[in-house]
């Protein structure tokens, strides 16, 4: 879809019998872009080989190329037996378990969330001219940006989610992978800028949409489960969701009214879930079954995502319910045991994406830890070609994100 705009600039240059002649000699000298899908996002940053690094107001694109996924022994150092999890707070089929614990961040004070600033225009996301990448500007000289894997940004030629977790320090510009969450559209949508992205509201609200982005790093895959959802919300909800401007778009799809009322009657039922003092984030089940899990290093961070967090959460909910009106509930002793059984893993996988950021990725047979770390160093020397794990300090962590798989039917 990226092409698009390039033939069209071509093409409004000519026109009758040239255009149509432009248009069969470029299709048959470039057979690569033919009906080309956006690259695997991982695969992109595999293929930017930069080789030493930018001045902090310059864009950052990566890492050498050898530094994509990589295997290697991980430990999370995720103290889970630490953390309290308490007792669930439950509307309908939606389960919530506070997840409190005194942990903090020097970090976090000088801190602000993408909505945030997007909101003051102190941070900018831009457009880069390709589908699977996004430009991001913290203009503030003295607050750092953090993004949140699967935040959502509206606007631009295609709305997006972002990939990964990015703390972005103050006065710099950096990149990461990004999917579109909306499949047909590659121009200016109504009013909106299309250079640039407007406001972020909203995150994936889909285990299988995080996976398809996070884990999986696929394009069609994402495409394919927000048709899904969408789908799934028309059925729960006896409407059609999609958007008059974009029917592909999930972010207009969140907005939709019915939807939005649906939101607000679960909001309603847990208005002070999440507020303690010590809250750094939760965990929740659908129908009585784990559905993902997030934390933070430090309540003022959680404090922020929470809303975001917790429509995420019920708008899964919602495309979710079971139609049985009584589901089991799993205890707090119950959920914390899977939650450590994730964590006491020690082989997976760690990409660093740009000079700043890690994630940490560990998988087993009941689904994902993603661990977001801030890289201590400020960069590799021009001739290495791998980073070591020892300059990832676990102790660096900023947020832990718990995907679990469907259970299979019995």
């Amino acid at each position: 879809m990226y092409q698009i705009p390039f033939i069209q600039s071509r093409l409004q240059a000519l026109s009758g019998p040239k255009s149509v002649i432009f248009l069969l000699l470029f299709l048959f000298l470039c057979p690569s872009l033919q009906a080309q899908e956006p690259r695997n996002a991982v695969q992109q940053m595999r293929n930017v080989d930069y080789r030493g690094l930018r001045n902090s107001n310059e864009l950052f694109l990566g890492y050498p190329s050898e530094t994509a996924w990589k295997s290697a022994n991980l430990v999370s150092n995720a103290p889970v037996k630490q953390l309290k999890i308490h007792q669930p707070v439950k509307y309908g089929h939606l389960d919530l378990y506070l997840i409190t614990g005194k942990t903090s961040s020097s970090h976090i004070k000088s801190l602000k969330t993408l909505k945030e600033s997007l909101a003051d225009k102190t941070g900018v996301v831009k457009e880069t001219g390709d589908v699977n990448q996004l430009a991001v500007q913290n203009k503030s000289k003295k607050l750092d940006l953090f993004i949140n894997a699967g935040d959502i940004v509206k606007g631009g030629k295609q709305d997006r989610t972002l990939a990964y977790d990015l703390w972005v320090p103050s006065n710099t510009e950096a990149a990461l992978p990004s999917f579109c969450v909306e499949h047909d559209r590659w121009s200016k949508r109504g009013n909106e800028e299309v250079a640039s992205f407007a406001s972020n509201s909203y995150l994936l609200s889909s285990r299988s949409l995080r996976i398809a982005s996070t884990v999986n790093n696929t394009q069609g895959e994402v495409w394919k489960e927000v048709s899904k959802l969408q789908e799934k919300l028309n059925s729960k909800l006896d409407t059609e969701v999609y958007g008059a401007a974009s029917a592909s778009s999930l972010q207009l799809s969140l907005e939709n009214e019915e939807l939005q009322e649906k939101i607000k009657e679960y909001e309603k039922a847990f208005a002070s879930f999440g507020k303690d003092k010590e809250a750094i984030g939760f965990v929740f089940a659908i129908n009585g079954e784990l559905f993902g899990a997030d934390y933070y290093i430090d309540p003022a961070l959680f404090s922020r995502m929470r809303e975001k967090l917790l429509t995420a959460a019920i708008v899964e909910a919602v495309s979710e319910q079971a139609t049985d009106q009584e589901t089991k509930t799993l205890t707090s002793s119950q959920v914390q045991a899977a939650l450590q059984k994730m964590t006491d893993l020690q082989e997976g996988q760690y990409l660093s994406y740009n000079q700043h950021n890690t994630t940490i990725k560990l998988e087993d047979n009941e689904g994902y830890l993603l661990e977001s770390r801030i890289n201590p160093k400020s960069g590799v020397q021009a001739n290495e070609t791998e980073i070591l794990l020892k300059d990832f300090d676990p102790a660096n962590w900023l947020h832990r994100s718990f995907i679990f798989k469907p259970v299979e039917a019995e």
